[in-house]
């Protein structure tokens, strides 16, 4: 059974209901200066290439979310199409990038409708920033996102968690541990240690935390299979890893014992076919 509207609808009701602030605290890629350097660093490398051939580039901005990514794009040069299921976090984009109306198209939309409704539309950018992880079939958002990509163009996915079948022991165990020592720090402790007996014992159940959890129920995002899928496809791959917490101290120490549980893909359109 495919499964994916019911996740959709999950990603829908909860960050309806997440205010702007409380996102930010635990969003690693916007809240830690190490992750958001090198985001910002990757993405403007991305962006001064397509710009050689496109002064203006076309970037389609999938899972937009809040703007804090949005707005990046948009401060860059670029006409962004920003789709995003939920309402309340459009709403929250829109105040963000209001000084950008003018190049800024916002669909509230579920993203696997608007890639097939909207085949016909190119773009020299496809960005997927914190968002594979929530979606089921991510190869198969994917295949339908870079249809829409122009020859030379780019996909660009940053910060997904590696697939745990790839981390060796030593970034798997302190990992795990970092982010548990963040976590106690967030609350609800004796809800969530139900939450992980109940899917250590009795699995996952179609419910909001599950169902909006997607890299914890698939132990990552499989970015071999990601490479090999846009190889395939015709597109030239980067792919790098890194580690990320949502504690700015946690993230520093993680950092420096080398620890790698985070990975950025870079895939350019050698030519469409």
């Amino acid at each position: 059974m495919n499964k994916q509207p019911v996740v959709s609808l999950s990603n829908k009701l909860s960050y309806d209901k997440t205010t702007r602030n409380h996102y930010l605290s635990g969003a690693s890629h916007i809240k830690c200066p190490f992750i958001r350097k090198l985001f910002y660093e990757t993405a403007l490398s991305i962006f001064e290439d397509i710009k050689v051939s496109c002064p203006k580039p076309r970037v389609l901005d999938l899972g937009a979310g809040e703007g804090t990514i949005t707005k990046v794009w948009l401060e860059m040069g670029a006409k962004v199409t920003a789709v995003d299921i939920s309402e309340n976090r459009l709403k929250q984009l829109e105040e963000a990038c209001k000084d950008y109306e003018n190049n800024l198209e916002i669909i509230c939309m579920d993203v696997f409708k608007y890639l097939e409704d909207n085949r016909q539309k190119r773009y020299e950018l496809v960005s997927a920033v914190g968002f594979l992880h929530h979606v089921q079939d991510y190869l198969s958002l994917i295949q339908k996102a870079i249809f829409m990509i122009e020859s030379n163009g780019y996909f660009f996915s940053f910060e997904d968690p590696l697939f745990v079948k790839t981390l060796g022991f030593y970034s798997f165990f302190l990992s795990k541990l970092l982010y548990y020592c963040w976590r106690i720090t967030r609350g609800d402790i004796i809800g969530g240690l139900y939450r992980k007996w109940r899917r250590m014992f009795f699995g996952y159940k179609d419910d909001l935390y599950d169902n909006t959890e997607y890299h914890a129920i698939r132990l990552g995002v499989n970015q071999g299979s990601i490479i090999n899928l846009l190889t395939e496809e015709g597109f030239s791959c980067i792919l790098n890893s890194y580690f990320s917490n949502q504690s700015p101290f946690l993230q520093l120490l993680g950092t420096n014992l080398n620890i790698k549980n985070y990975f950025y893909i870079i895939a350019k359109r050698r030519q469409r076919l």
